[in-house]
């Protein structure tokens, strides 16, 4: 195993240089199964980041509010977390609102703000989640899960991640913190013990975000968990925007949310819509863990009941909202999908998109886009700058580190070093080896030592993380 104190001080040089089980998403087997007798849904959104360019992660998540709103769960039963600041983003064109879809209806309208800010963080979701009033007071609106024995809770949550962990933004608007896997199972096993849930299911939008459940989710605690990509791959946004400079959605979130915006959720089963939009997600694997069994229950099981209204959506798509792509969309049934991106590629995409851009389709806009453009510009250059520097660090710290483990086994490491933390089995690409808890320790330290010496990640650098972890597995 590769020495944690050697990693910190290798991740220093570098710095200082540059200044569960689990089985593949399948067809349902059979008829949705009625939800279980009693109990009540409850519900947790959260989006995990902060700023313009990750305005589709809150846009997901107003969107889910108002699937479980309009579909019968009380405001009183759903509490959301995000940061809240891309409604009101000077780079956003229409002010107080956002959309999630092309065509689609202001999605920000009546979403009730539970936790906002410096609120959104790793320790207040755990609190939440797991009812703890104690731990929230001052903090936004105080209101948890407050499930019971015979309830349903849904859990979704839509940001950036890499192995082991999800992230949450920072006191720094471009460096998340980390909600680890470790930490999420506890909180299942403390729910669990203390009778807070009879099933839950949580779907997760994050790169590498089946990392979270891999080996680490118990089949027998009643949680069915469904990730957005496996262990060891990206997740992808999709609808490019040319009037509102950003994309509107996440690939595998807007996926399972149209459908459930289309979809008679009381004759869906959980499985029949995973189906769905593991085929209309083209650019990562969705994938399933834990109680398999739960996914034979209802959509409306989780999401509420109610037969919603034919939307009368308040402030639609305005007849300005551009939604042509600089690429041809593509057609996936009843979706029209932009060109999309790799969530690690997002900000520099979208950079380079605005620094181009002309008017969007906006006439009476020319002003408000020649300043943006030249804002993208100038941050462009920047992103560059970034990219570069964390490709050289990690880049050194990788060399370092093969030199380091060929030495230690007494001659040169053949093949590409190092290898993939936890490579996918042949028959299920959503499996792999997981690391043992002194591996998971070390790469812990690693990641400490980036948050301290290396200024933290990125939303481009979090690719890197998997190499810490690499490393502490490699020897």
């Amino acid at each position: 195993m590769a020495n944690p104190r050697g990693l910190l001080l290798l991740l220093l040089a570098a710095a200082t240089v540059l200044a569960s089980d689990a089985l593949p998403t399948r067809p349902a087997m059979g008829a949705a199964l009625e939800p279980p007798a009693g109990g009540e849904v409850w519900v947790l959104l959260v989006a995990g980041s902060s700023g313009y360019m990750n305005y589709r992660h809150q846009a997901d998540v107003c969107h889910a509010y108002q699937v479980v709103h309009e579909h019968g769960v009380p405001d009183s039963r759903i509490v959301t977390m995000l940061f809240d600041d891309a409604a009101s983003s000077v780079f956003n064109p229409f002010k107080g609102r956002l959309f999630n879809e092309p065509g689609g209806r202001d999605v920000y309208a009546g979403v009730p703000k539970d936790y906002v800010g410096r609120s959104v963080t790793p320790k207040n979701f755990l609190a939440v989640l797991t009812g703890n009033k104690q731990g929230l007071r001052g903090k936004g609106s105080g209101r948890v899960i407050e499930s019971g024995p015979l309830d349903r809770v849904f859990v979704y949550f839509a940001d950036h991640g890499a192995p082991g962990f999800v992230a949450f933004p920072t006191k720094y608007y471009v460096v998340p913190t980390q909600l680890k896997a470790e930490a999420l199972m506890k909180a299942f096993a403390k729910m669990r013990a203390e009778g807070r849930y009879a099933e839950m299911v949580v779907y997760v939008e994050a790169c590498e975000s089946g990392s979270m459940f891999n080996n680490v989710l118990r089949s027998d605690i009643n949680v069915l968990a469904v990730s957005a990509a496996t262990p060891f791959e990206s997740s992808w946004a999709c609808y490019y925007n040319n009037t509102l400079g950003t994309y509107q959605g996440d690939c595998f979130s807007n996926h399972w949310l149209e459908n459930s915006d289309t979809a008679t959720l009381e004759q869906e089963s959980i499985a029949k819509q995973i189906e769905v939009v593991s085929s209309e997600t083209e650019n990562s694997t969705v994938c399933t863990y834990g109680d398999l069994a739960i996914s034979q229950q209802t959509v409306s099981a989780f999401l509420g009941s109610k037969m919603p209204s034919p939307p009368t959506p308040p402030n639609p798509s305005p007849s300005t909202l551009v939604s042509a792509s600089h690429k041809s969309p593509k057609k996936h049934g009843n979706h029209i999908e932009g060109s999309g991106a790799s969530s690690r590629d997002v900000t520099l995409d979208v950079l380079r998109r605005l620094s181009e851009d002309d008017v969007g389709g906006v006439a009476s806009a020319a002003g408000f886009v020649h300043f943006r453009r030249e804002v993208a510009k100038h941050a462009l250059q920047q992103e560059e700058r970034a990219r570069e520097a964390a490709d050289m660090v990690f880049d050194k710290i990788s060399k370092a580190l093969h030199v380091q483990a060929a030495s230690a086994q007494g001659g040169t490491s053949g093949g590409e070093w190092p290898p993939h933390p936890f490579p996918p089995k042949p028959e299920n690409t959503c499996t792999g080896k997981a690391p043992t808890e002194k591996e998971w320790a070390c790469y812990d330290r690693a990641l400490l030592g980036v948050d301290k010496w290396c200024g933290g990640f990125t939303d481009y650098s979090l690719k890197y993380a998997s190499r810490l972890l690499q490393a502490c597995m490699a020897g």
